[in-house]
């Protein structure tokens, strides 16, 4: 797969993400995933597509792993507040409420 091919992948998916679609977006980014495991970019919309289909624990392990990796600086902001969405969804206030810290912070660096 060619670095175009995959971006259009990825584009694809976060139009289905942004129009409610997650269901079509989750299969194409777990396979663009599987292919490019260390593409920051494909996991951060992988950790969105996961919350969005309620698999907060899975979503928040790729978030995390996303925030691992190199990241345009609106991207890791959002991984960290799919993670604390996530998070809370599973019942960990404290964690999720370290995430949206973090979020914060990245916010105010960043604006």
């Amino acid at each position: 797969m060619t670095d175009e091919q995959r971006d259009a992948v990825c584009i694809l998916a976060h139009v289905y993400l942004r129009n409610g679609r997650a269901d079509l977006a989750l299969p194409l980014l777990m396979a663009l995933c599987s292919l490019f495991p260390s593409d920051g970019s494909a996991l951060a919309l992988l950790s969105w597509a996961l919350l969005a289909n309620g698999d907060g624990r899975a979503a928040s392990r790729a978030a995390t792993e996303a925030s691992m990796l190199q990241l345009r600086p609106e991207q890791k902001r959002g991984v960290f507040l799919i993670k604390s969405k996530a998070l809370w969804q599973l019942g960990s206030t404290e964690e999720s409420r370290a995430a949206l810290d973090e979020y914060r912070k990245l916010q105010h660096e960043f604006s």
